[in-house]
């Protein structure tokens, strides 16, 4: 049988899967993901919840494609002009796909950076980790990032932290303190946060869909 796709680990550790295909064409590729869901979703989640799949150029010029593709993971996918997401995020033609870019009209602000011109990732010094929009109820279990122009690998501000590991590392006595902490979750931009506090920032009424959820500080997935 003439194999369509491989599945090869992403990195040594485990954490991450690298998934191929034997054709390039969009069609051909989501048709797999269909037909081979479960395999592709045990191993994705062994590896603990990320996947790179390279040479996907076609999604630029066919770009239900990529909510296609996500379907994958669920048949819920958010519509952002629901969501009262700003329409600087919005994509032309697809209302499931969210922008970002520092280009106009998205404009968005580059990371603060260190008095080294570097770029911290350790908190406290980078508090900017997160979860995609956990302040939602139910917060969404998957984010699918398409790389329109990849920049060097020098200037990359998108990291994957491999929390299953980092939370089977500490002490037991500590995680079992956090499996029974809360956290309460807000929009980074009402003045809600522990930094908007200190600098002062004036508090933002809530809209109905950005009042504060409760979530477990550690979550099971799926």
């Amino acid at each position: 049988m003439k194999q369509t796709y491989c599945i090869n680990e992403l990195a040594q550790d485990g954490f991450g899967i690298r998934l191929e295909f034997a054709s390039g064409d969009l069609e051909d590729v989501l048709a797999i993901c269909s037909a081979n869901a479960d395999v592709i979703l045990s191993r994705f989640y062994a590896a603990r919840g990320l996947m790179l799949i390279e040479g996907m150029h076609g999604v630029f010029k066919h770009p239900r494609a990529l909510v296609e593709l996500s379907r994958l993971f669920g048949s819920e996918v958010e519509n952002y002009h629901q969501t009262l997401t700003s329409p600087r995020f919005f994509h032309d033609s697809e209302e499931e796909i969210l922008i970002l870019s520092n280009e106009p009209p998205c404009n968005h602000p580059p990371p603060p950076r260190s008095h080294d011109d570097g770029l911290k990732v350790q908190f406290p010094h980078q508090v900017n980790w997160h979860s995609d929009q956990s302040y939602r109820r139910p917060p969404p279990d998957i984010t699918l990032l398409l790389a329109v122009r990849t920049p060097p690998p020098d200037q990359g501000q998108t990291l994957v932290a491999d929390c299953t590991s980092a939370c089977a590392a500490l002490k037991p006595e500590i995680r079992e303190r956090l499996r029974h902490l809360n956290g309460i979750h807000a929009p980074s931009w009402v003045g809600r946060s522990r930094e908007a506090v200190e600098k002062g920032e004036p508090i933002l009424d809530l809209l109905p869909h950005q009042l504060p959820q409760r979530h477990p500080i550690v979550r099971r997935h799926p």
